[in-house]
């Protein structure tokens, strides 16, 4: 049944390398690389590497980069991922480089939706959560289909902790991570000053880490669920394929 899931497992473990980097970019050279596609999508991965929000130092999102370049090669989109240390949090500033690079990526080449990854902790009881400001940034009945057709299980958020396999429920504007109610996401920018459709996704740990080293905050290794990881970005692959801008 490994063997499977091996063949992506692997290719997003040599992905994700890259993303550790601590530093920030050399002087004069963006502290993010654009991916340039054909298909009219852009996946975004804001908090690939590590990033300052209000002073205080954020770890990078494992795989969250990893998962955004795959998709792009995969899908033939678009992909904008952070790729060294940045000074600013491009999902929580009114503005930013990175704002301004997709809408840039988006007038250009005529991107008509923008898919914002991010990564959340396994202890919310669900794998997935779409945010979608509350139905304003699209519509979520787009969305859900394709990770029930991937395995996941839609869920109700009061019922999240009675759940047997976590990782397969998928939640639609759980409270915390709603896409943009309160804070200046990227999913807020793209729907509001773009108005173009857009979604912030969220994937917790067992559903996008293939490995994580120990370090001194976590002792031991950490290692997702395949099956998991392989059910979240084929649900990704088939969102992406089905849009047509």
């Amino acid at each position: 049944m490994m063997q499977q899931h091996q063949p992506l497992l692997n290719q997003l473990a040599s992905l994700d390398g890259q993303f550790k980097v601590q530093s920030h970019a050399p002087e004069g050279e963006n502290w993010f690389d654009i991916v340039v596609g054909r298909h009219p999508v852009l996946v975004s991965a804001p908090h690939a590497c590590m990033h300052l929000r209000d002073g205080a130092l954020k770890m990078h999102e494992e795989y969250k980069g990893a998962i955004a370049l795959y998709l792009a090669q995969a899908c033939d989109c678009h992909a904008i991922v952070t790729s060294h240390r940045a000074d600013e949090d491009p999902n929580w500033t009114l503005e930013s480089d990175y704002k301004n690079a997709i809408r840039s990526l988006v007038e250009r080449h005529d991107i008509g939706f923008v898919i914002d990854l991010h990564g959340m902790m396994n202890r919310y009881h669900m794998g997935v959560a779409i945010g979608t400001i509350k139905g304003s940034s699209c519509d979520p009945s787009f969305v859900e289909p394709h990770f029930s057709d991937a395995g996941f299980i839609s869920a109700n958020v009061d019922a999240l902790n009675q759940s047997v396999a976590a990782w397969r429920n998928v939640v639609v504007d759980h409270p915390r991570f709603t896409g943009g109610v309160v804070n200046h996401t990227v999913t807020r920018f793209v729907a509001q000053q773009l108005n173009i459709q857009s979604v912030q996704i969220e994937l917790a740990s067992e559903v996008r880490v293939v490995r994580s080293a120990a370090t001194a905050d976590w002792p031991r290794e950490y290692y997702g669920n395949p099956e998991a990881i392989t059910a979240s970005v084929h649900a990704l692959q088939s969102l992406i394929v089905s849009i047509e801008c």
